[in-house]
């Protein structure tokens, strides 16, 4: 990214720190929108990984995004940018971007193995069906659920 910020600079004619600062600047805030495209478009950061990264908020980085994408010629101007960059920036951009993915998945598969929650005795409670009072949640609905015939508990009437 320090490459991006560089390569950026450089095209604009801004000192690199600038475009981290809060300047309002023509210059400088063209070089942050081109530095935002970059990091958006070509190295497939996400909205609140940019932000962080500037020390701004999401909604500020996806503002100039959506100006970016409204003046094509800062869209093209970025591309320009980005294909001067290094083809090790956006191999490991890349390859962030696939052990990011690998970690999700294995993250979701663990998350569907985990053991269910214990089993629920809730006097109050009774199934309509079988007037079982054992209940338990179910991960994928809101609300308890009968551990007999899986029927959506509600609240016993006198």
């Amino acid at each position: 990214m320090d490459q991006a910020l560089k390569a950026v600079a450089r095209h604009v004619g801004v000192n690199k720190w600038a475009i981290l600062t809060r300047g309002r600047d023509a210059d400088i805030v063209r070089a942050r929108r081109l530095f935002v495209a970059i990091l958006r478009q070509h190295l497939g950061l996400s909205l609140p990984e940019i932000a962080y990264m500037m020390g701004r908020d999401h909604s500020g980085v996806l503002y100039s995004t959506k100006q970016v994408e409204a003046r094509e010629g800062e869209e093209v101007e970025a591309d320009t940018i980005a294909k001067r960059l290094p083809s090790s920036v956006l191999a490991r951009a890349e390859m962030d971007q696939v052990r990011f993915n690998r970690w999700r998945d294995n993250h979701l598969r663990l998350l569907d193995r985990r053991p269910a929650k214990k089993l629920q005795t809730l006097p109050w409670l009774c199934c309509v069906k079988c007037k079982s009072k054992r209940v338990r949640p179910l991960r994928n609905r809101p609300g308890l659920f009968c551990v007999e015939c899986n029927h959506e508990f509600i609240p016993e009437t006198a």
